[in-house]
């Protein structure tokens, strides 16, 4: 919730064209987002109930674990490519990995 409250903040301030603070809120738009990553994260390695293979089912883990990929890939699109934050140098040598990450998520 807490996310979505946060992105809807920063829509709204885009659109009315209020940029104060514009890099701090995005930056913790980052971090919200990789926080929200790694609770899917959890909740797909420590919730057996996802795995439920009846016919008809859909199979929760794999759109969980899509839908985890697709958010870290577009947090590290955010992270590497807006500028907002200091890039750490020893990802760098991880940059072509995940870039192809990305482009499959």
């Amino acid at each position: 919730a807490v996310f979505l409250l946060h992105g809807s903040f920063l829509a709204f301030n885009t659109v009315v064209g209020n940029f104060d603070g514009y890099t701090e809120t995005v930056q913790t738009s980052a971090c919200l987002g990789i926080a929200s990553a790694v609770a899917g994260l959890l909740e797909l390695i420590t919730d057996p109930a996802l795995d439920d293979d009846r016919p008809g089912m859909a199979h929760e883990p794999w759109i969980i674990a899509m839908s985890v990929s697709w958010l870290l890939s577009v947090v590290w699109l955010c992270v590497r490519l807006g500028g907002l934050l200091n890039y750490p140098t020893f990802l760098l040598a991880l940059d072509p990995m995940l870039c192809f990450l990305c482009c499959i998520s």
